[in-house]
């Protein structure tokens, strides 16, 4: 995940809107803003588990309350667990811890 374009992105998206739309309000700029900044948490929450950013980030933004509660239970996808040293079996293909050395899936060796 590429952290300066996706918060760059992330202030285009919070803050952009907040001051075109409303320019002489301070009321609907500021709602926009906190909405904005709240979204956040449920969209890097599933960007550490390996889903797109952006999408999230305008998932929340619009459903915050169920985005966040659906990236508290969604799992690691293929590539997060890649990042975080899984290995993936050459039998079976799942993946299994970094320390494991015998897949949990089918019991055969894993290669190093």
């Amino acid at each position: 995940m590429n952290i300066n374009k996706n918060a760059l992105i992330a202030v285009i998206l919070i803050a952009g809107p907040a001051f075109l739309i409303w320019p002489n309000s301070t009321g609907g700029a500021a709602i926009w803003t906190i909405n904005g900044f709240l979204a956040l948490i449920p969209s890097i929450k599933a960007a550490r588990k390996g889903r797109d950013f952006i999408p999230w980030l305008v998932y929340s933004m619009v459903f915050w309350l169920i985005a966040l509660i659906h990236s508290c239970i969604i799992s690691d996808n293929d590539k997060a667990k890649q990042e975080k040293g899984w290995h993936k079996c050459p039998y079976c293909g799942e993946y299994s811890r970094p320390e494991a050395i015998v897949c949990h899936c089918c019991g055969k060796t894993l290669i190093p």
